[in-house]
């Protein structure tokens, strides 16, 4: 993985990437690009592997290649298998029958 960064002008945000290319033909699959990667965006427990390429350039990805291919769901990603945290009935339109009124 290549990163270049850049900088806001915010403190609250660091930094961002103003270059970013995965070499999946430099992958030795040490796993230190998963543990550095801040938003869990890199993963290697999905059992998806790389497809074989004929040319060197369809093995590297830039941001916006990445971005092209379709979502990726997975049964570990919290957001995407959370539990719905609805616990509050609807208000009801009409008073239950027999309340005198």
């Amino acid at each position: 993985i290549y990163i270049e960064a850049g900088e806001y002008d915010a403190e609250a945000i660091e930094k961002y990437p103003v270059r970013f290319e995965i070499d999946e033909l430099r992958c030795i699959v040490c796993g230190f690009c998963v543990e550095a990667c801040p938003k869990d965006a890199i993963r290697m427990d999905t059992g998806t592997h790389a497809p074989a390429v004929l040319s060197r350039p369809l093995a590297v990805f830039d941001k916006e290649a990445l971005l092209k291919g379709p979502p990726v769901e997975h049964s570990t990603d919290v957001l995407t298998y959370r539990v719905p945290l609805k616990t509050v009935a609807p208000p009801r339109d009409e008073e239950p029958s027999g309340s005198g009124h």
